[in-house]
């Protein structure tokens, strides 16, 4: 079980998981991170989330992150096991079907360390260090991800279907109901909208009555995609499209009641992560004869100077929703030059869904029908 611990900042009580340590002494603090293997939403692993709303109180805290490496202590194939990463492509194990897979828990360390680095970039020098004993690590990383970077030599993943719809069975045409709406069904809505340019006046203001598209790929390969070229674990942009300013734009969406404050931590490395998708995907796509998820306007969109990545949430942690806070957590995530601007759109789950959730979500079906979204 994960519990909690506290920790009182001018007044506010700021609680994470247990698993992290957290060190505090005059205006520093230090963050050890034991679980470097765990999903980055996850409460034993989100520390962009934890420093983010630490500074929203007091910017003047030091912060130290310390972490511990991974050495295949959790690697399927025995062989892997007590062994450091040399590269960024990662050793994989044979499934029972004969395949070979990468490890998934040296994919979510080097998805780790990715964002450390970027974390670093942001905020070195503004407050932000990163301890002794892990400088060595993320240096190594660092060079290795900007050479291959700057080399031209990373790939992205290019879908070949739409996203689904959850609960969906398209061999008797139903759906399964419940009485939670999933995100998933969210998101095609606001896809739905996009396209009849109908987004709620919220969305519009800075997005532009522009088209949505929901679970883009985003992940890093070293060469053509493939199981031995594959860096970190894959993961999707919930939605995401191109403002009126020809500018790149990724939402994170949450439905009523996903309050954790990871989504700190997830908005964070979309949004980087978008930044080098678009450099990675130069020249690598000349001939894109689909849109499936927007991955053809993505590889032909010619300026990549800003990416805006936005909140998109009918609530937040209940930290976050303290009205001083809700502010200065957004200005601290702008603070210096990143080539990204943080922003956060607040929407009616109700206004949406309305009482009848199974009403809502066949008409979801019905509309999607009418309007394929690719």
């Amino acid at each position: 079980m994960n519990t909690e611990k506290s920790i009182t900042i001018k007044g506010k009580e700021l609680r994470y998981s247990s698993k992290i340590s957290l060190d505090e002494k005059d205006d520093s603090i230090v963050i050890h991170i034991h679980n470097t293997v765990a999903n980055m939403q996850e409460d034993s692993s989100n520390f962009e989330s934890i420093i983010i709303s630490i500074w929203s109180v007091d910017r003047n805290i030091t912060i130290t992150l310390k972490f511990d490496s991974y050495t295949g202590k959790y690697d399927k194939n025995p062989k892997n096991r007590n062994s450091e990463w040399t590269s960024l492509t990662q050793p994989y194990y044979l499934g029972k079907n004969g395949k070979a897979y990468a490890e998934p828990a040296r994919l979510h360390y080097m998805r780790f360390l990715y964002r450390v680095m970027r974390f670093r970039c942001k905020y070195q020098g503004r407050g932000f260090v990163i301890d002794n004993s892990n400088i060595e690590e993320v240096d190594k990383f660092e060079k290795l991800y900007t050479t291959a970077l700057q080399n031209g030599e990373l790939w992205i993943t290019k879908p070949t279907v739409e996203g689904g719809i959850k609960g969906y069975d398209k061999k008797s045409d139903s759906i399964s109901y419940t009485d939670k709406i999933a995100e998933n069904h969210l998101e095609k809505w606001f896809m739905i909208q996009s396209k009849n340019n109908n987004l709620p006046p919220q969305v519009a203001n800075v997005f532009g009555n522009n088209r949505l598209f929901d679970q883009l790929p985003c992940c890093m390969f070293i060469g053509e995609p493939s199981c031995s070229t594959r860096i970190f674990n894959a993961g999707y942009f919930d939605l995401w499209g191109i403002n009126d300013n020809n500018e790149l734009c990724v939402f994170e969406l949450k439905r009523k009641g996903n309050v954790k404050l990871g989504i700190i931590s997830e908005l964070f490395f979309y949004a980087m992560l978008m930044k080098d998708m678009k450099e990675a995907s130069k020249n690598k796509y000349p001939r894109i004869r689909s849109n499936h998820r927007g991955f053809g306007d993505f590889i032909n969109h010619k300026s990549s100077s800003c990416v805006n990545a936005y909140f998109l949430v009918p609530e937040l942690h209940s930290f976050l929703e303290d009205s001083v806070i809700k502010k200065t957590f957004i200005d601290v995530l702008n603070e210096g030059e990143s080539g990204v601007k943080f922003g956060l759109i607040s929407f009616s789950q109700e206004s949406i869904v309305g009482n009848n959730t199974e009403a809502f979500l066949k008409k979801l079906v019905s509309d999607l029908k009418k309007r394929p979204l690719n």
